[in-house]
């Protein structure tokens, strides 16, 4: 990050002009101080209020592909409710762990999300942790009621109670489950702050519900499992986590350590496109630990003479010859876990 030019006043319409001839350059704009807008690729990609009148004070500042995405994806669900002022406590990214029956699980995530967000909203408060316990119990009347414990960690400039928190809980999670639900804080920290902090929370889910889920076999000895109940939550996050905007795509964005994984993504396609008996429709990549990834592939079955477990394998050998063309092409990278979604099928 460096500072390439900094202007006493100009308007909104004279500093665009001046960013158009600054070629390729990703930058940042800031105006006595705070952020304006961002520049790249010869437009105006993200802005952070609307300039009105005479800017003062201006800095353009130059930023490196990491730094640009850093801003470009920061807080992508709460733009339209972030704070107009800057808060002394910086961001609160929302973090989770839940356990919840399979079949229940990825719909529950979905109102434990809506529910943190509407919290936000109405509430005023920033939910930064939630250890989330969910069961179906059997109500004396005959109705399944879901069970949900909670154990948070928030930030607010007032003062917010369980009950409230429990209301909107049980009120989104009951909506995107459709069972009656009863939400319960069991543990609530929560931590005063002198304004309503910036929520970021996970990206946007992809609505994924068709398809079969074939865990595709990697290791020696290791035969293909057909579970969608075990994996399905598996392949949603991975989904939820490769999505990017089109600009992070063609910044290169999505890296662990030195390796692209738009690049990763274009080696397995070349491979996997080959592979019999299928159709390619797309092909995700997201990390896995410290040196591994994970691989999701779309596809659409085109014979019915390949089989689940046939299908599986080719689907296996093309990722393991796309990681020999990596090691080749300087783009070295290992595929700890793949899973093949069958979306459309002959049968």
């Amino acid at each position: 990050m460096r500072v390439l030019q900094s202007i006493d006043s100009t308007d909104f319409d004279g500093l665009v002009r001046l960013l158009e001839g600054m070629g390729n350059r990703l930058v940042l704009v800031k105006a006595s101080g705070k952020k304006v807008l961002l520049y790249g690729s010869g437009r105006v990609v993200r802005k952070y209020r609307e300039p009105e009148g005479e800017l003062r004070d201006v800095e353009i500042v130059e930023l490196e592909k990491f730094e640009f995405l850093d801003l470009l994806t920061e807080g992508e669900e709460e733009k339209a409710e972030e704070p107009s002022e800057d808060t002394k406590t910086g961001p609160v990214t929302f973090s989770y762990s839940l356990e919840a029956p399979k079949g229940l699980y990825l719909s529950i995530e979905a109102g434990l999300l809506k529910g943190v967000s509407k919290a936000y909203r109405d509430l005023d408060v920033a939910i930064g942790d939630a250890r989330i316990k969910a069961s179906v119990i059997y109500g004396a009347t005959g109705r399944d009621i879901l069970f949900i414990r909670a154990r948070l960690k928030a930030f607010s400039a007032g003062e917010v109670g369980k009950r409230e928190l429990e209301r909107v809980l049980s009120e989104e999670i009951s909506r995107e489950t459709g069972f009656y639900t009863r939400a319960i804080v069991e543990e609530l920290e929560l931590e005063k702050v002198p304004r309503k902090p910036l929520l970021k929370l996970p990206s946007r889910q992809i609505n994924f519900r068709g398809g079969r889920i074939i865990e595709v076999p990697l290791g020696r000895g290791k035969s293909p499992g057909i579970d969608r109940k075990r994996v399905e939550a598996e392949v949603e996050r991975l989904l939820r986590e490769a999505g990017v905007e089109e600009l992070s795509e063609k910044l290169g964005g999505g890296k662990k350590g030195r390796v692209s994984i738009r690049e990763i993504e274009r080696l397995l396609l070349e491979r996997l496109s080959g592979v019999r008996g299928m159709k390619v429709n797309w092909v995700r990549v997201s990390p896995l630990g410290d040196d591994g990834f994970q691989v999701a592939v779309g596809a659409s079955r085109t014979s019915r003479s390949t089989s689940d477990t046939e299908l599986s394998r080719l689907v296996g050998e093309a990722i393991k010859m796309a990681e020999k063309d990596g090691r080749v092409r300087g783009v070295a990278f290992r595929v700890e876990e793949a899973f093949l979604v069958i979306e459309k099928d002959v049968y």
